[in-house]
C-alpha cells in the first residue's frame, strides 16, 4: 500500500527535511507538494531542492496545482486571472468572476508553462486536484448563477451540441462542463 501527506506553505528546506524524515518514519511512500503561483513566479529553484529532498528522503515527489487560475482547490490566492482579466469566467447571471475559464487558450497555456516547471523542478506526478468551475457557494455567492457563458465556452458549446448554451443548468451544460475538465486534464 502506497501512504502519502500532502505538505503545504513551508518552504525552508531544513525544516521540509526534518518534516521529510518523520513523514518517512510514519510509513509514507510519496509526499503531495502544493506548487502554487507565487511558486510559480518566485520559487522555482525551491521547489526544485524540495522534490530533489525528497526523492532523497526515499518518497515520490507529487505536484499540486493548489489554487492556480481558480480552477484548481480553492484555499489559496490567484493571481493568473487579476493579469489575464480576458479569461474570467462568466457566470449564468451575465457577472464576470476572478476565476479563469478552464476553456480559455490563455489559461491553458498558463497551464502547460505550469507542468513543464513542474517536470523542470522534478517532479514525478501530478496530483490534480479539485478542478472545477467556479463555485458560487465557496465564496458566499448563494445566487445560483454557475459558470462559465463566456465567449469561449458559448463557442465550444455551440460547436458541440449545435445550438445556443442556455441560460439554465440543463443537462446539457452539465455535460459541457464535465467533458471541458476532463478535455483540460487530458490536455495537461
Amino acid at each position: 500500500m502506497h501512504t502519502g501527506v500532502s505538505y503545504f506553505s513551508s518552504r525552508t528546506l531544513r525544516h521540509v527535511s526534518t518534516d521529510l524524515r518523520e513523514m518517512v518514519a510514519q510509513g509514507c511512500t510519496y509526499v503531495v507538494h502544493c506548487f502554487t503561483e507565487t511558486d510559480l513566479a518566485y520559487y522555482r529553484e525551491t521547489m526544485r531542492e524540495i522534490a530533489e529532498a525528497t526523492r532523497e528522503a526515499g518518497l515520490e515527489a507529487w505536484f499540486d496545482p493548489w489554487g492556480l487560475c481558480g480552477i484548481f482547490s480553492g484555499e489559496t490566492f490567484t493571481r493568473f486571472p487579476l493579469d489575464q482579466p480576458e479569461t474570467w469566467q462568466v457566470l449564468s447571471d451575465g457577472r464576470r468572476v476572478g476565476a479563469a475559464c478552464p476553456n480559455h487558450p490563455e489559461t491553458r497555456k498558463f497551464l502547460r508553462e505550469w507542468v513543464d516547471a513542474c517536470a523542470a523542478a522534478g517532479g514525478e506526478v501530478l496530483f490534480w486536484d479539485e478542478p472545477h468551475f467556479y463555485a458560487g457557494l465557496w465564496r458566499g455567492d448563494f445566487s445560483g448563477a454557475w459558470a462559465c457563458r463566456c465567449v469561449v465556452c458559448l463557442s465550444f458549446f455551440h460547436d458541440r451540441f449545435r445550438q445556443e448554451m442556455p441560460s439554465q443548468f440543463t443537462p446539457e451544460v452539465r455535460s459541457f462542463r464535465e467533458a471541458s475538465l476532463l478535455d483540460l486534464l487530458t490536455e495537461l
